[in-house]
C-alpha cells in the first residue's frame, strides 16, 4: 500500500524527457528536455586477452523489442575491435513511448569475449556507458552517489570528475541542477549484473588522483591518502585536516601494471597500516612495517615502482620519535611536504616509489564497465545500465527511480517482527555486547540467565520486546578481531558464561518465547562441511561457500538454526557482506556467479519464512536485493558504539535504501545515559554512556530500521521508548512512510561547500477516506530531525518529499520528548488559540528549522501536517515520535455530519482499554482536544 501511495504521489509530476541520443560515430549524449547534461568521450576500448583494444563503430541499426518497462525502439552501434582478431561489440540505447523518462543503455557481446588476465574485480573490461567529465553539463551539475565498500560512504559534490572514487561496488549515481533555482535530476544504475559492474573515472584504466597529505594535530599524525575514501575517513575519525597534495598515484592498476601514454608502467600498492600502541597511520610501500604493534587497514592506491617515467618524483617517508609512546611516519613528496618534514623533525628513512607531480592533463572519463577479474564474457552476454529522469531534486529523482526499478523486477518484501515490533539486541555498542573476552569480570548470570531477565522485565516495565538479536558472541569460534568470532561450529557455546545448560540455545529459546535474530560474520577455516568454500583474500583464515552450493548449504545453515531455537529463528545477519564479497575468487568465475551466490542465500530464507539482515554492505547489495524478497534490512551505519559515525551516517544511506523497499538499521541504541559500566568491542572497560539517547530512539523509528533497544537490566527509560510504539501490550511501531534521510538541501550544500547543516526528513501518510484506498486522498504529515546545527534555515520546498501543493497551509509543531505527558502536550488546550499549539504557515511558506547546538545530544523533531480541504489541521498523538501514524490512525476524514468542532473523524486503532489524547486545529484556528478510551474492540471512530 505505501508503495502504490508513493507511485500516486509521483503520477502528479512533469513527465522530462530523456534522450540517449546516438550519432553515426557512435558517440552518444544523454539529454533532458532536448538540453546535453551528459556526453560521450571520443574513445572507448574493451580488454581483450589482457590488453585494452580500441573500439570503433562499423554502422548504426533501428532496433525495438519488449521488456519489463514495456515496448521499446532504439539503436543499436555495431563497433568491433582494431587490433587482433575483428571481435564485435554492440552498444543499444533503448527508448520507451509510453514512458518518455526512461532509457536503458545495453552492452553486448555476439561472440563472446576472452576477458582472462584483464585485471582485478575493482578493475573493468568494458567501458560502457562513459561520459566525459569535462563535456557538457559534467563539470556543473552535482552528483549524489553511494561510492564503495559499505553503503555508508555517501557522496555529494559538483562535477562528475570529483565524483571520482570508483570500483567495485558502487551505487546508483544522481546528477542534478537547481542548486540556484529550477531542479531537475538523473539517476542511473545497472538494471542487471549489478555485482560485477563496476565504475570507474580516470584518464587511463589506473585512474590518476591526488595524493593528500592529512596532518591531526591533537594525535600529531601525519597521512598520505590516495583515495577520497580514505581522505574522509580520516577527516571524520581522527579530526585530520588536509595540508597539500603530495603528488598524483593510481587509484587501482592491472595485475601490477596501468598505461601512461600507451606505455605499461610497473606500479606498487600503497599500504595503510595502523597503531594502537603508537598513535600512529603509516603509509608505505615495502612489505616490513615499522614494528609488531602495526597492523594493515586497507590498500591505499599505487605509485610508480621505478624512476624514468616523465613527470614524476619520489615518495619519501621521513619519521619522527615524539616520545616513548608514540613515533609518527609521514609520507611526502612535494618541496612543501619536504620542508614541513625536515623542518619538524622528521628524518629521511627510504623511497616509497614515484608519483606524478601533476594530475590529468585531459578530463577523466567516468564509465561503467564489467569486473576485469571475470575471465571470460558468453556469447551473446549482455549487461544493462538504467536510467531515470525527473523533475524535482535528488530525493524525488531517486524515488521514482526506485519505483520503475521495483516494477522492473517485481519488488516485494518478507513480512519481519524485527521490522513492525520493537525488539531487544545483543550488537556492538550494547550493554549486553561481550560476555567473556578482554579479562573483563563476569556478569551476574550467565547469559542463558540474564537475557531472560532482561526480556521478563521489560515485558513488565511495558515495553513488549517480540524478538532478541543474538550477535557474535553466543557461537563457538576464535575471536577474529575484537570480539568478532569467526564461526568454527555455529552451535552455542557451552562456556560457564554463555550457555551452560547442555541443550544450549534450546532451553533458552523456549524460556525466551519471542523470535530470534541470529548472526554469522565468516566462517573459520576450521569449520566443517560437506560444502565447497572459498579462501578469502580478505579476511584470511576464513572461507565462504562456492556459488554452486550457496543454496544447500544456506538451506542446511537454517535449518540447524530453527532446530536450535524450537523454530523460533525468524532473521538471519550476515556481517560484513561487502568485504565476503570482495575477497571470494569464486564469485568472479563466470558472470553468473555472484547471482547465483545471493539468490542461494535468499532463496534458501524465503522458503523458510526468514528474514535477511545485510550487515556492512555495498550499494550494489541493495540492488541485487531488488530480486530478493527476503531481504528485508540492511545496516545503514556503523556500529552503535561509533558515537559519532552510527547517527551520521544513515542520513544519506537511508535515501538509497528506501529508494529499493529495504530497511535501514541504524543498529542497536540505548534509552537512558549513563548504565553501569559495562564492555563493548572497542571499550573494553568504564562503557557508561551514550551521548544521544533521545535520539537514537528518534532514528531508529523513523529509519522504519530495527528498533532494537539494548539497555542494562532495570536501565530502560519506558517513557522515552514507548514514544515509538502502540502501547504497553503491544509493540507494534508507529512509523512514517518512508526512511529518515537527508534533505536535498544538504545535499545541495555538501556539493558547492563541502559541509552542510544535518537536517532530514520523511512523511507520514495516513488515507483521508474510510476503506483507504491506494488512489484516494490521504493526509500527509511531514518529520523533520536536526541534529548539531548552528544556522536556523528555512526548508526549500523540495526538501519536504512529497513536496506539499502550493495552495496548502502547514501546521508546524515541534515534538516534546519528556519529561511528561501533559508537557509534550503543553500549549494545545481545549477551545484555546492555536497561536501556542502550533505555528500555522502562510501558503507555499517552508518551516524554519531552529539551530540545535553543536553537542551530540542536542537534536530537534519537527512535525509539520498538511491542512485538509475544510481548512482543519489534524496534529494526531503528540506523545508519539510520529504524530500521525497509520498504525495508529486507520483514516482521518472531513465530515461536517459525524465530525466534531474541526468537523474531522479519525478512526483510531491500538489496545483495548488503551487512553489515547488527540489533537486537532478547526478551520478558525481553534484548538480541539479529544480523548478516547478504545473499547474491547481496539478501534474507535473519534471525533474532532
Amino acid at each position: 500500500v505505501l508503495i502504490a501511495l508513493v507511485v500516486v504521489l509521483l503520477s502528479t509530476s512533469h513527465a522530462v524527457d530523456l534522450q540517449l541520443a546516438v550519432q553515426p560515430d557512435g558517440s552518444y549524449t544523454l539529454q533532458l528536455d532536448g538540453t546535453i547534461w551528459l556526453a560521450s568521450p571520443s574513445t572507448t576500448s574493451v580488454c581483450v586477452a589482457g590488453k585494452q583494444v580500441p573500439l570503433k563503430a562499423d554502422h548504426l541499426e533501428k532496433t525495438a523489442g519488449t521488456d519489463a518497462f514495456g515496448p521499446w525502439t532504439g539503436v543499436s552501434v555495431f563497433s568491433f575491435t582494431t587490433t587482433g582478431a575483428v571481435i564485435p561489440v554492440v552498444h543499444t540505447f533503448k527508448q520507451y513511448a509510453a514512458k518518455p523518462s526512461i532509457a536503458v543503455a545495453e552492452a553486448r557481446f555476439p561472440q563472446g569475449l576472452d576477458t582472462a588476465g584483464c585485471g582485478s574485480n575493482a578493475q573493468q573490461s568494458t567501458h560502457f556507458p562513459a561520459f566525459d567529465t569535462g563535456a557538457a553539463k559534467a563539470p556543473s551539475l552535482g552528483f549524489l552517489s553511494w561510492r564503495q565498500t559499505v553503503l555508508s560512504d555517501t557522496a555529494s559534490v559538483i562535477g562528475l570528475e570529483k565524483l571520482n572514487q570508483g570500483g567495485l561496488d558502487c551505487g546508483p549515481v544522481v546528477a542534478f541542477d537547481g542548486v540556484d533555482g529550477p531542479a531537475y535530476a538523473v539517476v542511473w544504475s545497472t538494471l542487471t549484473s549489478h555485482k560485477i559492474v563496476v565504475q570507474a573515472t580516470g584518464t587511463n584504466e589506473g585512474q590518476l588522483a591526488p595524493i593528500h597529505s592529512l596532518w591531526s594535530a591533537e594525535r600529531s599524525d601525519q597521512i598520505a591518502c590516495l583515495s577520497d575514501v580514505c581522505t574522509a575517513d580520516q577527516k571524520t575519525s581522527g579530526n585530520y585536516q588536509v595540508q597539500r597534495v603530495e603528488g598524483y598515484g593510481f587509484l587501482s592498476a592491472n595485475n601490477g601494471f596501468v598505461e601512461v601514454d600507451g606505455v605499461s608502467v610497473k606500479v606498487i600498492p600503497l599500504s595503510f597500516a595502523w597503531s594502537e600502541a603508537e598513535g600512529d597511520n603509516w603509509v608505505g610501500t615495502n612489505s616490513t612495517y615499522p614494528d609488531s604493534t602495526y597492523t594493515f587497514t586497507e590498500h591505499n592506491g599505487y605509485v610508480i615502482a621505478d624512476s624514468g617515467t616523465p613527470g614524476t618524483v619520489p615518495l619519501k617517508v621521513y619519521m619522527k620519535k615524539y616520545n616513548s609512546s608514540h613515533t609518527d611516519w609521514a609520507a611526502v613528496a612535494s618541496p612543501d611536504g619536504i620542508s614541513w618534514a625536515q623542518t619538524n623533525g622528521y628524518t629521511y628513512q627510504y623511497l616509497a616509489g614515484y608519483v606524478f607531480v601533476s594530475g590529468p592533463t585531459s578530463n577523466p572519463v567516468y564509465s561503467l564497465g564489467v569486473s576485469a577479474a571475470i575471465p571470460s564474457l558468453p556469447a551473446n552476454w549482455s549487461y544493462s545500465v538504467f536510467f531515470s529522469a525527473m523533475e524535482g531534486g535528488p530525493t524525488r529523482a531517486t524515488y521514482a527511480w526506485g519505483q520503475q526499478i521495483q516494477s522492473y523486477y517485481g519488488t516485494y518484501r518478507l513480512s519481519s517482527v524485527t521490522l513492525t515490533d520493537v525488539g531487544y539486541y545483543t550488537d556492538d555498542g550494547a550493554y549486553y555486547y561481550v560476555w567473556e573476552a578482554f579479562d573483563i569480570p563476569a556478569r551476574p548470570w550467565p547469559a542463558q540467565e540474564g537475557l531472560v531477565l532482561v526480556k521478563e522485565q521489560l515485558i513488565n516495565q511495558g515495553v513488549p520486546i517480540a524478538y532478541m538479536q543474538l550477535d557474535d558472541w553466543w557461537y563457538n569460534g576464535p575471536f577474529y578481531f575484537g570480539n568478532v568470532k569467526s564461526v568454527v561450529d555455529w552451535h552455542a557455546s557451552s562456556s560457564p558464561r554463555l550457555f551452560p545448560d547442555p541443550s544450549g540455545l534450546v532451553a533458552f529459546a523456549d524460556r525466551l518465547n519471542i523470535s530470534l535474530q541470529l548472526y554469522t560474520p565468516f566462517w573459520s577455516d576450521q569449520f566443517k562441511t560437506k560444502y565447497n568454500m572459498t579462501e578469502s583474500t580478505v579476511f584470511r583464515g576464513t572461507k565462504l561457500v562456492t556459488p554452486k552450493d550457496s543454496y544447500a548449504f544456506f538451506c542446511d545453515y537454517f535449518d540447524l538454526g530453527a532446530e536450535m531455537t524450537n523454530g523460533r529463528f525468524s532473521t538471519f545477519e550476515i556481517d560484513f557482506l561487502d568485504s565476503n564479497f570482495a575477497g571470494s575468487a569464486s564469485m568472479f568465475e563466470t558472470v553468473d556467479s555472484a547471482d547465483i551466490w545471493y539468490a542461494g542465500m535468499a532463496d534458501a530464507a524465503l522458503e523458510r519464512g526468514i528474514a535477511l539482515q545485510y550487515c556492512l554492505p555495498s550499494a550494489t547489495d541493495m540492488l541485487q536485493a531488488l530480486s530478493l524478497p527476503a531481504v528485508v534490512q540492511a545496516r545503514a551505519s556503523g556500529d552503535y558504539v561509533s558515537k559519532v559515525d552510527n547517527p551520521y551516517q544513515i542520513g544519506g544511506s537511508s535515501l538509497l535504501m528506501g529508494a529499493v523497499g529495504i530497511a535501514p538499521s541504524k543498529d542497536t541504541l540505548w534509552t537512558a545515559s549513563p548504565q553501569p559500566p559495562t564492555s563493548s568491542d572497542t571499550e573494553h572497560s568504564g562503557y557508561t554512556t551514550q551521548p544521544h539517547v533521545q535520539l537514537d530512539s528518534v532514528l531508529a523509528t523513523l529509519s522504519l530500521g530495527p528498533v532494537g533497544i539494548s539497555d542494562a537490566l532495570n536501565y530502560t527509560d519506558t517513557f522515552l521508548i514507548s514514544q515509538a510504539f502502540r502501547c504497553p501490550t503491544d509493540g507494534t511501531l508507529l512509523r512514517p512512510a518512508r526512511p529518515l534521510s537527508w534533505v536535498d538541501s544538504f545535499f545541495y550544500a555538501k556539493a558547492v561547500q563541502g559541509s552542510a547543516p544535518d537536517i532530514r526528513s520523511t512523511h507520514a501518510v495516513v488515507p483521508a477516506t474510510r476503506g483507504g484506498l491506494p488512489d484516494g486522498p490521504v493526509l500527509i504529515s511531514h518529520y523533520i530531525v536536526a541534529w548539531r546545527t548552528t544556522t536556523s534555515p528555512s526548508l526549500r520546498p523540495s526538501d519536504l518529499y512529497p513536496a506539499p501543493a502550493w495552495n496548502v497551509r502547514l501546521a508546524v509543531r515541534k515534538h516534546i520528548d519528556g519529561p511528561t505527558t501533559a508537557a509534550q502536550y503543553a500549549g494545545c488546550v481545549d477551545g484555546g488559540s492555536s497561536v501556542n499549539c502550533a505555528e500555522i504557515l502562510c501558503n507555499s511558506c517552508m518551516p524554519q528549522i531552529n539551530a540545535t547546538g553543536t553537542d551530540l545530544s542536542q537534536y530537534s523533531l519537527t512535525v509539520a501536517v498538511e491542512e485538509l480541504p475544510n481548512g482543519a489541521f489534524f496534529l494526531g498523538e503528540l506523545s508519539k515520535f510520529v504524530h500521525v501514524a497509520p498504525q495508529r490512525f486507520e483514516y482521518v476524514i472531513v465530515d461536517p455530519v459525524s465530525g466534531g468542532p474541526a468537523g474531522l473523524v479519525a478512526g483510531v486503532k491500538g489496545c483495548p482499554g488503551q487512553t489515547i489524547t488527540l489533537v486537532a486545529i478547526d478551520p478558525s484556528a481553534i484548538v480541539r482536544v479529544a480523548n478516547v478510551t478504545l473499547p474491547a474492540s481496539g478501534f474507535a471512530d473519534v471525533p474532532l
